[in-house]
């Protein structure tokens, strides 16, 4: 009966996507990243999303938007009308083949009913999401291609997505949720497929670089050094950027940006890299400087970002970005920290849910910030302490299936029991705890 019933579903699939015949080679730049309508008219550079956008055959607005092109500029505007929704597609035929992108209309989100999704289990074809709070519409999309309804079973604020055996043909394609509610648009659960499989563990993926917000870089910048700035700024940054960008991958390792070579001049100006990368030798005079800039690192490299190795230690050196911080001297501070840059490096390389993971601040206080990235059973909880002194935190994970086993990256003391997790936090310092 399964079988005839998954027969059916799969020949409606196809019966309502005549054009479902996917391309091995992806020519979306950003795939399905969405489109944000923040404003009444939206400009979209048409080379964001095509190399060649000159052989767009034709576009076709989502429902009650109005789209203009310029050829000249190779972009186009879109304007809104009152019946506007909040959810649609713009859709680019390209050569031989239609590619649909997400369009979302920006609300008004209020965090205490925001749908913030995580990913939950995986059985058989099917993958599970569950929302904090209540969702009326689930969107998924397969590459550049919209998941009809029977591919996607709801249920109160829990999701089933039924992977169409169609991806088994491609060696490689990605699958983006969101969810939606009155408040607007939930954060984006981005899984990568092979042959139609979910990829729960990580292939070596080559070192990916690109340039960041500058809006989350100049508050991350601000806040780390400075203990007069609370975590509170740098969380409004990043929830402000997320939900602007529609909460995509596109964050990249803000301190790691291979264009800006002499951007960690920090610890109030006496930690410095110049033009060449050169560490200031004034790191060992500087008050915590190691520990600050550390904390700067670890957050670079945990929070939703591009593929990439950020921060590599090579003898005596690190690597930030395709760029290598050299050190001058050799003492204890210098040795513990590129053991440490290792430590994160290889975490960030081994690691679904800071690759793919979706992002929960766990704590959010003016000298205490604590956040969850989590895949599939697999989680990474980061927490900063500006304090002076050492702080013992508990934390409430969302109750999702995981393995208990759990250990801390730089060896803090901790507990965890049936998703409460109590660690000690050292002075200036960061910690990460994960399974």
């Amino acid at each position: 009966m399964r079988r005839i019933i998954y027969a059916t579903i799969l020949f409606l699939f196809y019966a309502c996507h005549k054009s479902f015949d996917i391309p091995a080679n992806q020519v979306v730049l950003h795939g399905a990243a969405p489109i944000m309508l923040v404003y009444d008219t939206t400009k979209i550079n048409l080379t964001d999303y095509f190399e060649y956008p000159e052989k767009i055959k034709e576009i076709i607005p989502p429902d009650h938007v109005q789209v203009v092109m310029n050829e000249e500029q190779m972009s186009i505007l879109l304007i809104l009308s009152e019946k506007t929704g909040i959810t649609g597609r713009i859709r680019f035929t390209f050569e031989d083949y239609n590619y649909d992108v997400p369009v979302f209309r920006k609300n008004n989100i209020d965090v205490e009913v925001f749908p913030l999704i995580i990913t939950d289990k995986i059985v058989g074809d099917t993958l599970y999401l569950k929302s904090r709070h209540p969702v009326t519409e689930w969107i998924a999309y397969v590459q550049n291609y919209k998941l009809i309804e029977p591919f996607i079973v709801a249920s109160d604020n829990h999701v089933g997505i039924i992977i169409p055996e169609i991806l088994s043909v491609l060696p490689q394609a990605k699958l983006c949720v969101w969810a939606l509610n009155s408040t607007g648009t939930s954060n984006i659960i981005s899984i990568p497929l092979e042959q139609g499989k979910v990829v729960v563990e990580p292939d070596n993926p080559e070192p990916v670089f690109a340039r960041p917000s500058s809006d989350v870089y100049d508050c991350a910048i601000r806040v780390f050094p400075d203990p007069q700035k609370s975590f509170i700024q740098l969380d409004r940054s990043l929830r402000k950027f997320f939900q602007h960008e529609g909460i995509s991958e596109i964050v990249s390792g803000t301190s790691g940006d291979r264009y800006r070579p002499e951007i960690i001049a920090y610890a109030n100006g006496v930690v410095g890299i110049d033009k060449t990368c050169e560490l200031s030798g004034k790191i060992n005079k500087a008050k915590n400087a190691y520990d600050k800039l550390f904390q700067l690192l670890v957050f670079n490299a945990t929070i939703p970002s591009c593929l990439g190795q950020y921060y590599r230690a090579e003898g005596d050196d690190v690597q930030v970005g395709d760029r290598y911080i050299y050190f001058a001297g050799q003492n204890g501070k210098d040795t513990i920290f590129r053991e440490r840059c290792n430590d994160l490096n290889d975490l960030k390389h081994n690691s679904m849910p800071l690759m793919y993971g979706d992002f929960i601040p766990l704590r959010i206080e003016d000298h205490i910030y604590a956040y969850l990235r989590s895949y599939f059973g697999k989680s990474v909880v980061v927490v900063f302490n500006k304090k002076a002194e050492k702080v013992t935190l508990k934390l409430d994970l969302p109750e999702v299936k995981r393995d208990s086993t759990f250990r801390s990256l730089f060896h803090s003391r901790f507990s965890y029991n049936n998703s409460k997790l109590i660690l000690d936090v050292p002075a200036h310092g960061a910690e990460i705890v994960y399974n």
